[in-house]
């Protein structure tokens, strides 16, 4: 096994028509005892069929039953040889130049437990937008404040051609992950050695478990991040796997803050305060979704561990019988729609 080999892994699920695209991205980037592994998550249209045509060149793995991205990601992870960890959406696409530039960046920083990068994303209607990851989740303005300062890849190795010189960054996120997670999945290199057992996604979370994984990895040691985009985020029309109900995202979001940062002492012993004013914020979304949903008494419950100041509206209205504010908050919608 390389200490600079990469093992891909691409999980997917009735997605026939697209994830031979990611493959094909995937190979396009291997070299020498690099390995893609797809684990089809019990697809029930005809997705084996469709990664057939890749034969002996990829690892196909298909599952008795749908057990979710983590569980499936877990499958390619103990299917793989190789010391560095890649994973890849089926909707997405790596460049050509990606395994290259990261084995040097890894290289590089041999304490870094994972690198990841910038994205850009491809819309169905041809329109594309780059530097995503400053407009996904919470706003970045300034990397080496959240990281440490950063020196051109150019100093590390030569430049592929075709790729513009690009900066990268060497340090602790943790902190900065408690705010938003900056990580897309797609463009995580994860390192074997120093992952460890921890290297696993939690089996039980299907929504949010990409933020809690590249947060658990980066309390343990430092990241590198490259700021050039590595990959394509495909915006195709079907319903994303990740699409859900305001009340599940905020309760997979509060369970990632309580579970991570929530129970790290040593991380509370300095930043108690950013981390109950940060899950305050979360909760608050969730009283106010509970109330939308005519759920007073899961909002009183929220509003009592809350630890900064409810709008007295909250409490007023989580005080109402489950009818009543069903009838008020239905008559507060017909009126904002008349104005």
């Amino acid at each position: 096994m390389s200490k600079t080999s990469v093992s891909a892994i691409i999980t997917t699920y009735n997605r026939a028509d697209i994830v031979p695209k990611a493959v094909k991205s995937a190979l396009n980037c291997c070299q020498d005892d690099d390995e893609v592994i797809v684990v089809d998550d019990c697809s029930e249209d005809n997705t084996q069929q469709s990664l057939a045509q890749f034969g002996d060149k990829i690892k196909y793995i298909r599952l008795d039953q749908n057990s979710g991205p983590s569980a499936a990601r877990n499958i390619g992870i103990d299917s793989s040889r190789n010391s560095l960890i890649a994973f890849l959406d089926d909707d997405d696409e790596w460049i050509k130049e990606n395994f290259k530039l990261r084995k040097e960046v890894m290289n590089a920083y041999p304490k870094a437990i994972y690198s990841f990068s910038n994205f850009s994303t491809k819309y169905s209607n041809g329109k594309i937008t780059r530097n995503c990851l400053f407009n996904w989740g919470h706003e970045i303005t300034d990397w080496e404040q959240i990281i440490g300062k950063g020196i051109k890849y150019s100093s590390i190795t030569h430049l592929p051609e075709d790729i513009h010189d690009f900066y990268v960054y060497f340090g602790s996120i943790y902190r900065s992950q408690m705010n938003d997670d900056h990580v897309l999945p797609s463009t995580m290199f994860v390192r074997r050695e120093l992952a460890g057992d921890q290297i696993y996604f939690d089996i039980n979370m299907r929504l949010q478990e990409s933020w809690q994984y590249s947060s658990k990895l980066a309390r343990i040691a430092p990241v590198a991040y490259l700021d050039t985009s590595t990959t394509w985020q495909n915006e195709y029309q079907v319903p994303r796997l990740t699409e859900t109900t305001n009340l599940k995202r905020y309760n997979a979001q509060i369970h990632v803050l309580e579970n991570q940062w929530g129970k790290d002492q040593e991380f509370l012993k300095n930043f108690s305060q950013a981390y109950l004013c940060r899950i305050d914020t979360e909760r608050k979304k969730r009283i106010k979704e509970y109330l939308a949903l005519g759920c007073p008494k899961e909002a009183k419950e929220d509003i009592a561990r809350v630890h900064s100041a409810v709008p007295k509206s909250f409490k007023i209205l989580a005080n109402l019988p489950p009818e009543l504010l069903k009838t008020v908050m239905s008559l507060r919608m017909k009126l904002k729609g008349h104005f």
